[in-house]
């Protein structure tokens, strides 16, 4: 009898260790699910950060482009306002920061933007666009100053592509100590005016075969420091 109720007590004992076993394996499980969602969430509010804000145009039924706020962009950036990183060619008087490590990327322009907007790209940010890596939509003889520290960009070959392109009457005002490049042109306006501070390091270049790294509509304005520059056409 004693033997029975010893077998008894140890199969009691082995049911209550698979009943401890079960929920440690149970608890181990949930707290994985958790940290799998935690993780998550923090993946999703990363992706949250990664843009240009405020939004433009503004959230809501008619809402207007930004215009005379600071705007700022970080993380990584695409096609914000497809086909343009940022901007919808109306953003007026605006100053707009792109934070170190951030991108801007466009499927047709990295900025987009309107008159008078003031771009600063810090150290390792960049621009880039098919056709533009910054563009002002502008009719009338407004001014874009960019004051680049990183790298603006333009992929497309074609002679209408610029990493800075004014095609209207804005004026471009640059000041340059990282790399501004484009496979046909670095730097162009159609019918405004160049103002250049090429500082020490900066990199100003077109990279296609016999391309134009700056051709200025009116006029170019400049304090250049060579040999960083590729060949310059004034208007």
């Amino acid at each position: 009898m004693g033997q029975f109720k010893a077998m008894r007590d140890a199969s009691c004992g082995r049911r209550d260790l698979i009943k401890i076993s079960s929920l440690r394996t149970s608890f181990s499980l949930k707290a994985m699910v958790a940290a799998a969602a935690f993780a998550a969430a923090l993946l999703s509010g990363a992706d949250a950060w990664a843009q240009c804000t405020p939004a433009t145009p503004a959230p809501g039924p008619g809402g207007a482009p930004v215009s005379g706020t600071t705007v700022t962009c970080s993380g990584t950036v695409t096609n914000q306002n497809n086909p343009n990183g940022y901007g919808t060619g109306l953003e007026t008087n605006n100053t707009i920061n792109v934070q170190t490590g951030a991108t801007v990327t466009g499927t047709n322009n990295g900025l987009a933007i309107g008159d008078n907007n003031i771009v600063n790209i810090a150290p390792t940010a960049k621009i880039t666009g098919t056709i533009s890596g910054i563009t002002p939509s502008s009719a009338t003889a407004g001014t874009l100053t960019v004051n680049n520290q990183g790298t603006v960009m333009a992929t497309s070959p074609v002679s209408t592509s610029a990493a800075i392109l004014s095609g209207g009457a804005e004026n471009v005002n640059v000041t340059n100590s990282g790399t501004i490049t484009g496979v046909a042109n670095a730097i162009q306006t159609t019918q405004s005016f160049i103002t250049l501070n090429n500082q020490s390091g900066g990199v100003i270049s077109a990279t296609g075969s016999n391309q134009t790294a700056i051709l200025a509509g009116m006029s170019l304005r400049h304090s250049l420091q060579p040999p960083e520059l590729a060949a310059v056409t004034p208007g």
